[in-house]
């Protein structure tokens, strides 16, 4: 991706989901179409990407719901669904963003 491009846009890195996110500082089209196309290829890529995040997510929701049958604590049990349900939050916004498709 051509970064020595006036600041139109940027892809920052979130911490939470995993991926990064485009954030764009111009109206969509007001960028040349040539950059829109590059940045259109890298969340492609970005987005190529999204379902095995996803699944790396499902695996530590399984392995968070097996020590919730095996745990005596209710409080740990209590932080355990905590814990699950923001994996789940994080899944959910994941499916949202592989679903945007961007278009030049």
């Amino acid at each position: 991706l051509n970064l020595n491009a006036p600041q139109w846009f940027q892809f920052q890195f979130d911490e939470r989901l995993g991926i990064e996110l485009l954030i764009v500082y111009e109206d969509w089209d007001a960028i040349p179409k040539k950059v829109r196309e590059q940045i259109i290829f890298h969340w492609e890529d970005i987005r190529g990407r999204i379902p095995d995040r996803i699944k790396t997510l499902d695996h530590q929701l399984e392995e968070i719901q097996q020590t919730i049958n095996q745990e005596q604590n209710w409080e740990r049990i209590c932080d355990y669904f905590t814990e699950s349900h923001t994996i789940a939050t994080i899944i959910n916004e994941l499916n949202i963003w592989y679903r945007t498709q961007q278009e030049v």
